[in-house]
This record gives C-alpha cells, sequence and structure tokens, in this order.
C-alpha cells in the first residue's frame, strides 16, 4: 500500500502501445498538458514520456492517490486518446510498477534520472525533450503540471541541479551505482 508523504517512481517495464495501425504513438504537447487535470490526488514531481515507456516521480497526496491517478491514466487518457487519433486499445502495455524512494539524496538523483532519461536514451538531449520535467526545472518553460519545488529547494541555485542531472546521465548508462534498483525495476 502506498504511503501519504512518501515519494514513489511509478513506471512501466513495457512498451507503450501502438493501436491498430502499429504505428509508434506520438503525442502533443497540448496532450502532455491534459494530465495536470488528473493529477489532484498525487503530486507529480516530475515526469518523462518517452515514445516507449514512463517514468513518473510522485507524492500521494490522499489515500489511494497513486492507485486513483494510475487507473484514471489507464482508463480516461487512454479514452483521450484513443479518441483523439482513432486508435483502439490500450495506450499502456502490462501494469505499472513503483519503488518507494527513502532517501531524500535518492530522490533528488532519481528526478534527474527521470528529467535526463531521454538524453539516457539516446532519443534527445534532456533539454530539449518537450515530453518531460526537466524544462520546467531548469527554467525555459513554466508549466503546471508538477511541484519542482519539492527537488529543487534542495540546490542553491538551477546551475546545481543541471550539473548532477548531468552526472546522472553520464552514470546511468552504466546503471552500477547506488540507484540501480530504481532505475531498473
Amino acid at each position: 500500500m502506498f504511503k501519504q508523504t512518501r515519494l514513489y517512481k511509478i513506471f512501466n517495464q513495457k512498451q507503450l502501445r501502438r493501436g491498430k495501425a502499429s504505428k509508434s504513438l506520438r503525442i502533443s504537447e497540448a496532450d502532455r498538458s491534459d494530465l495536470d487535470a488528473t493529477a489532484r490526488p498525487i503530486e507529480i514531481v516530475c515526469y518523462a514520456l518517452i515514445p516507449n515507456h514512463y517514468h513518473l516521480l510522485v507524492k500521494q497526496k490522499k489515500e489511494n492517490g497513486i492507485s486513483k491517478f494510475m487507473h484514471k491514466l489507464g482508463l480516461g487518457y487512454t479514452a483521450y486518446i484513443n479518441s483523439k487519433y482513432n486508435r483502439t486499445g490500450a495506450l499502456f502495455s502490462g501494469t505499472f510498477k513503483s519503488v518507494q524512494i527513502k532517501t531524500e539524496s535518492h530522490w533528488l538523483k532519481i528526478s534527474c534520472y527521470i528529467n535526463g532519461n531521454p538524453e539516457i536514451h539516446k532519443i534527445a538531449k534532456a533539454d530539449e525533450w518537450i515530453w518531460s520535467s526537466y524544462l520546467d526545472y531548469i527554467g525555459k518553460r513554466n508549466g503546471r503540471l508538477c511541484d519542482k519545488d519539492i527537488v529543487l529547494r534542495d540546490f542553491k541555485n538551477i546551475e546545481e541541479y543541471i550539473d548532477l542531472t548531468e552526472a546522472v546521465i553520464k552514470d546511468s548508462r552504466d546503471a552500477k551505482g547506488e540507484l540501480k534498483k530504481y532505475y531498473l525495476e
């Protein structure tokens, strides 16, 4: 069971579904913004939507908030995307996974890992990927989806966060460090 006030990394290990046409799904910036309405029972600390998977760092605000949010994401948001893009079937394959982040130093690095995920997977530079919260963290966008202060209050300035993100991107390609269990589960 999820505990209130704890941070959790939420992710899927299987690929995002492609739909009836078997084409990779690309959603628009507006589609990403529409997630804002579904984020009420949790706080989204950071996120990355990658073409074949996703990562979220969330804090539960209400009892069963994470489960309710993921249910709504799995059903409601999928129905919205299916209708908009004339597709059928599940948007995400398999059930979501979660790992409780127990220490502050870990959640700071996990936020860097999530925000750096497009670069880790060699999809795009992290500071150019619009489907993650990194642009909000570094001041290139002023989105409403994330509560980035949970993380950024522990840094003297944005440059310090950028430096840590760059280090985590570099180190995560090995996934041999202290955070391996969070990266691979």
